[in-house]
C-alpha cells in the first residue's frame, strides 16, 4: 500500500507552531525553531486513511528489556503511535540495543 501524506503539523511542547503541505518548509521551519529556542521540535506527517507508512523503527521497553522492530509506524497528532506489525522480538539485558 502507498502512503499519502496529505500535510505536516510543526509541533513543540504539545504546541502546533504551523501546519504545511510541503515537507521541506515543514522540516527547515521545526530545524530554525528549535535553534531559535534550545528545545526538541517534532514534525508530524498526517497520512490519508487507507494509508500506511514505510517507516521501521527498534523500540526497547526499558523496565523488562523485550526489543523489537516495528514496521508500519504511524505517529498520531495526539503523540500515541501504532505500528503495522512487528518482529524481531527479544529479551536484552544490556545496556542499549
Amino acid at each position: 500500500m502507498t502512503t499519502c501524506v496529505t500535510h505536516f503539523t510543526v509541533i513543540q511542547n504539545g504546541r502546533t507552531i504551523g501546519g504545511f503541505t510541503v515537507k521541506e518548509l515543514a522540516v527547515s521551519t521545526a530545524a530554525q525553531h528549535a535553534v531559535d529556542t534550545g528545545k526538541p521540535v517534532t514534525v508530524v506527517a498526517h497520512i490519508a486513511a487507507g494509508g500506511s507508512s514505510d517507516t521501521i523503527a527498534r523500540f526497547r521497553n526499558i523496565r523488562s528489556g523485550w526489543t523489537f522492530t516495528a514496521k508500519g509506524i504511524i505517529q498520531y497528532i495526539d503523540g500515541t503511535i501504532e505500528w503495522d506489525h512487528s518482529s524481531d522480538g527479544y529479551f536484552n539485558d544490556k545496556e542499549g540495543y
